[in-house]
């Protein structure tokens, strides 16, 4: 099985430069023309579209695919309660909470979230591929604490039909009742995102829930933890990692000051347990997941389509960032001090009065895997959307 990869992108930059095998980029769909660094207003509103500001510490981006794959963008803001598609730059539509046609509006600036940063209470959003046909281009949002979860389908601009609604009872008998609990789309063994990972950070549970014939099951029903990590700590995070369809890797973690836990899991095809195959208990040489703020995403270096590469972050007054993996079972490291190739890396939530904090998350901009990323700082209004030329990992082609 090929594993996950941890080896810093920096090196691959040099190589391919002195090489000479830079290549054009091809177009973003989020992104203007032109070579300026960045935009402190958030994203512009389209004809007749509001604009969508990043103006709160409760803003978010997800990517999503609006029927050409993952390279738009969706915001939303528990404060102000918008939502809206971002695209080629700027919004597409916008509209006050989600308008679902079977269930109302549902508003989601009703619930008080309690840490911006860590995305404690309030509601979620994130993407799925409901039907498997490889398009995440519906919604599963949910609100921790509560039991509320529903499950969206897209019916046009800015509407949408719920094909799953619980008021309070959650999902596959995963009872979301506590603020902390998150939830991220998987492959459980389908070749398509189209399950559900439903955890809870300092509780242990774990839980994978599949639809199966309209039914959401849980499938594996954890109390303590996944793989041999124990999902004990309040801050612990879990990613998904690509590797082959039908066998998608995890990454549990646990930042902190004298922790740095990782363990990389792989899975086989529909099977109900995780496999350790790399355990850390102070990070990675270079990083070392040393500060309660480090981050870690997936993201497609290679542009094959598949996220095998790790991008960590800390946001910060002294933030950095690195993208590593495995290369012939060596782990190579080297990280560009102060900032993310220009972007200012900044804001630490641990110092913010509001929990405002740098995020990083991945998209096809180009239409070549997910290896577009955005960096934000919802409560400023920056954001910066950097291309990735193919061929060449690092050299971002900078588009605001």
């Amino acid at each position: 099985m090929k594993k996950l990869n941890f080896y810093h992108a920096l090196v691959v930059f040099v190589l391919i430069l002195s090489a000479g095998c830079k290549k054009d980029i091809q177009p973003s769909s989020v992104g203007l023309t032109g070579q300026t660094k960045g935009s402190t207003t958030g994203f512009p509103g389209g004809p007749g579209v509001n604009p969508f500001p990043l103006a709160n510490g409760t803003a978010r981006l997800i990517a999503f695919d609006n029927g050409t794959g993952l390279n738009c963008l969706l915001g939303y803001d528990v404060s102000s309660n918008q939502v809206a598609l971002i695209q080629n730059n700027a919004t597409v539509w916008s509209t006050s909470g989600l308008n679902v046609d079977n269930l109302g509006t549902v508003n989601i600036n009703t619930i008080i979230q309690s840490n911006n940063f860590n995305e404690i209470g309030g509601y979620h959003i994130i993407a799925l591929d409901y039907y498997g046909n490889g398009h995440m281009d519906h919604l599963v949002v949910y609100a921790p604490g509560t039991g509320y979860i529903a499950i969206l389908e897209k019916t046009g601009n800015g509407t949408w039909h719920a094909l799953y609604q619980n008021s309070t009872g959650g999902i596959g008998g995963y009872d979301l009742k506590s603020t902390s609990d998150k939830i991220i789309a998987y492959d459980l063994g389908s070749g398509f995102k189209n399950s559900l990972i439903c955890y809870r950070p300092g509780g242990g549970q774990v839980w994978a829930i599949q639809n199966q014939g309209g039914t959401w099951v849980g499938v594996v029903k954890g109390s303590s933890g996944i793989g041999g990590f124990d999902m004990k700590g309040a801050n612990d995070q879990l990613i998904a990692v690509d590797n082959v369809p039908g066998a998608m890797n995890l990454v549990a973690y646990r930042p902190g000051p004298g922790l740095g836990y990782v363990w990389a899991l792989s899975h086989q095809a529909n099977s109900t347990t995780w496999t350790a195959f790399y355990t850390s208990r102070s990070g990675f040489p270079t990083f070392d997941l040393s500060q309660t703020q480090d981050r870690m995403i997936a993201y497609d270096e290679s542009q094959s389509g598949s996220q095998t590469n790790l991008l960590c972050y800390r946001p910060g007054v002294n933030g950095y960032a690195s993208v590593i993996f495995v290369q012939n079972g060596v782990l190579n490291h080297s990280v560009p001090q102060g900032s993310f190739f220009s972007y200012p890396m900044n804001a630490n939530p641990n110092t913010s009065p509001s929990n405002i904090g740098d995020k990083i998350i991945s998209f096809a901009g180009n239409n070549a895997g997910l290896s577009s990323i955005v960096c934000f700082q919802g409560g400023t209004k920056l954001v910066w959307v950097q291309e990735t030329n193919l061929g060449s990992p690092l050299n971002f082609f900078q588009t605001f």
